[in-house]
């Protein structure tokens, strides 16, 4: 999980330059990683791969990676509690628990593992 989180982590660096924008694709732009990292959060805690804390954990990180210390972070937290939870239902919701999106978050994983040993 940990590579995951690091690959989320690393896709908002390269992308902060273009979420200082107000252009409307750079506002696209931030909310679609906004949303894809609240909605992976929501799976990985549902899965066991991390706690509640390690995600609010992970929150804060994005936040900040994003807005900057201290930035205008208006309407972060609708947007990414809104995709978390969404991501935590539909990982429940499947017919088999969220065992499909549980292996294929263990296959994001490896995915991320082989690509830092690169």
């Amino acid at each position: 999980m940990k590579h995951i989180l690091s690959a989320l982590a690393l896709s908002l660096v390269v992308a902060a330059p273009a979420m200082a924008q107000t252009s409307p694709s750079a506002t696209s732009t931030r909310d679609a990683i906004i949303k894809g990292g609240a909605q992976l959060n929501g799976v990985a805690v549902h899965c066991g791969k991390i706690t509640e804390a390690q995600a609010k954990e992970s929150k804060e990180k994005a936040r900040v990676s994003i807005y900057g210390k201290g930035g205008d972070s208006t309407g972060f937290d609708a947007l990414y509690d809104a995709s978390y939870n969404a991501g935590l239902a539909k990982a429940k919701a499947m017919p088999d628990n969220g065992k499909a999106a549980c292996e294929r978050l263990d296959e994001l994983q490896k995915q991320g593992a082989a690509a830092a040993k690169k």
